[in-house]
């Protein structure tokens, strides 16, 4: 069983008699708390997507009783007991196109979304239910892009992020004791960001590619007069970053160099 809350279940079961048939995946915080059982925060908001198409939303999502869309974002939803549920459609023509267009004309990235379907676990969130969850490097991937495309309303993905590099890998990862890590020389704390590197950089298109990459920089605070390096030290639940930033940077350089494969 996962940590989710009897009203996230409740909200994920209803989207599940909503659309049968269609692909759906667990994404965002809520997913890396089902993934992570030490997860910094906790959430009681949803974050799904599903493969259908935008024409699929409006009429569709009417059906689960008392729920309600939130006037100011076309993809949000709040259900009676206060979830909140972001539903991003997903289908093959979306996938596709690489973005949604939502009636107001809003855009809305979908690079990275087809690892949502493709790269899962399959969790019992309750009794006989199970959904599928992104994995943790896909979860990562889309923080990543999402802070990218809207920094000034994600910087709260920041901390998710760093708490994913230094928290990837556990003390029963085989691969921590790897000759390949040995040989690579990389300290106890370099570890984790470094196999978190080396699974997306087996999974991402150039794309995708570029996104990290620049995230990197951004990270380094190489660009943005270094105002996301300082963010993501604050909002990273790692207190010595704070005070000591070259071993934040190592983490960084780390997952730089796992992600480059070297």
């Amino acid at each position: 069983m996962t940590a989710l809350a009897e009203d996230q279940v409740e909200a994920l079961r209803e989207l599940t008699r909503v659309w049968p048939r269609a692909k759906r995946s667990l994404i965002g915080a809520s997913a890396l708390g089902c993934l992570m059982p030490a997860f910094h925060r906790r959430t009681f908001d949803l974050d799904v997507a599903v493969a259908i198409s935008l024409k699929d939303l409006p009429s569709d999502i009417h059906k689960p009783p008392g729920w309600r869309r939130d006037i100011r974002h076309e993809h949000r939803w709040l259900t009676p007991a206060g979830v909140r549920v972001d539903i991003i459609p997903a289908g093959p023509d979306l996938l596709a196109a690489g973005q949604v267009t939502w009636p107001s004309g809003q855009v809305m990235s979908l690079r990275g979304f087809r690892h949502a379907f493709s790269s899962t676990s399959s969790l019992e969130i309750a009794r006989g239910f199970r959904i599928d969850v992104a994995t943790v490097p896909v979860v990562t991937l889309l923080k990543v892009i999402a802070y990218q495309e809207r920094p000034q309303e994600r910087e709260r993905d920041l901390g998710d992020i760093a708490f994913v590099l230094a928290n990837f890998d556990s003390e029963n990862d085989a691969r921590r004791y790897s000759r390949e890590i040995l040989e690579a020389g990389l300290r106890y704390e370099e570890v984790s960001p470094y196999l978190l590197g080396r699974d997306l950089g087996g999974l991402i298109d150039q794309g995708e590619r570029l996104s990290l990459t620049s995230f990197i920089a951004l990270a380094k605070g190489e660009v943005d007069g270094g105002r996301t390096e300082l963010l993501m030290r604050r909002q990273a639940p790692i207190p010595e970053w704070r005070e000591r930033p070259e071993e934040f940077l190592a983490v960084i350089w780390a997952f730089e160099r796992g992600l480059a494969g070297r």
